[in-house]
């Protein structure tokens, strides 16, 4: 029997009342109602409900105030057999909708939590919600999606959420596999071709789109890959994940793949200590001065550009010495902030 809640606990009210297994649900219900409650307190590490080796797991959520880690209600209860019950617990960490299945089994002295059935995707999702994880920017688009493929209210983000390190992968929200191309983009097109079937179904429309989630330090050629990747997929944009003191929150990158480079684009070689501006209607490369710490000396350039009746369009932006996912998020934030309208986008290679 499996039992799928959204924000109200009636649907399985209503269940106890006509179900033959009312009363051994119910016992295993209370055993998640008490985990629930237990994250809720605090007091993880003294709980009956858990053994050592579970409470290693969530010890952190123990060090975090109310404010910042809230468990909001069970999402799914399943009944497996007569020992064992499956649970989902959804919760919202830093405003990151946050899944935390457990499995619950029947023991001597009563139903226990035993398990936890995504150990690794919580892992993964508070290393990114770390200090060393997502960037922090001052102002971005609020995010409503979480980091394990759905959103607060248990829907599926319209994005193709992508987690990588250079190693390994996750793609909406499935367990992590080999960080390896083919497979990838075979994925995030199957992913995509979901999306498009559902919007076609209820008579929507739907744009192709990734969301990519990265830790601060990741070097920024994993990022480029994975914006290749999404582009040979099939996505016509990129969201970038991101943190801020107002909750989550995403920075927009276009696709713009090496057919669309032309007049109407500036090109930017992009580098930790110097910048240089290339128009198309010019060999050359210029120096236009300043770092990436610096976005005004690019903005002046910009802005000069526009007066004589440039107008670009378009800001393509080529890696070419080491950054890292921070850095260029950082310095993309401060961009947009000053210039929503300009279309940024890395320089890929387009199949």
């Amino acid at each position: 029997m499996k039992i799928t809640f959204g924000m109200s606990l009636m649907t399985y009210a209503f269940c106890l009342l006509g179900c033959e297994q009312g009363p051994g649900v119910s016992r295993a219900w209370l055993a998640a109602e008490v985990g629930l409650e237990e994250l809720k307190q605090r007091v993880v590490r003294d709980s009956l409900v858990y053994n050592e080796g579970l409470s290693a797991d969530l010890l952190v959520f123990k060090t975090l105030s109310k404010t910042r880690f809230t468990p909001d209600y069970i999402a799914e209860f399943i009944v497996v057999d007569e020992t064992t019950r499956k649970a989902t617990f959804a919760a919202k960490y830093d405003g990151w909708p946050l899944e935390i299945g457990i499995e619950i089994r029947r023991t001597a002295k009563g139903w226990s939590i035993a398990e936890f059935t995504n150990r690794q995707a919580i892992r993964n999702s508070l290393s990114l919600l770390s200090e060393s994880g997502l960037p922090n920017v001052t102002a971005g688009t609020p995010w409503a999606g979480g980091l394990m493929g759905r959103d607060d209210q248990g829907r599926p983000n319209s994005a193709v959420l992508i987690r990588a390190d250079g190693d390994a992968i996750s793609i909406d929200g499935r367990p992590f596999r080999p960080y390896l191309q083919n497979e990838a983009i075979e994925i995030i097109k199957t992913e995509i071709s979901a999306r498009r079937r559902a919007a076609t179904e209820a008579f929507s429309t739907y744009r192709p789109h990734t969301a990519i989630a990265l830790a601060s330090h990741t070097p920024v050629q994993v990022l480029q890959e994975l914006v290749t990747w999404s582009t040979q997929a099939g996505a016509e944009s990129i969201q970038l994940l991101a943190r801020s003191e107002n909750g989550p929150v995403w920075l927009p990158l276009a696709v713009i793949a090496l057919g669309e480079q032309s007049e109407s684009n500036w090109r930017l070689s992009l580098s930790p200590k110097v910048l240089y501006l290339q128009d198309y209607t010019h060999s050359k490369p210029v120096q236009i001065g300043g770092s990436l710490s610096q976005v005004r000396p690019l903005l002046n350039a910009l802005d000069v550009d526009g007066s004589n009746g440039g107008m670009r369009k378009g800001l393509i932006i080529d890696m070419k010495d080491q950054l890292d996912y921070r850095s260029f998020i950082d310095w993309l934030a401060h961009l947009h902030r000053q210039r929503p309208a300009l279309r940024i986008g890395l320089a890929v290679q387009a199949r």
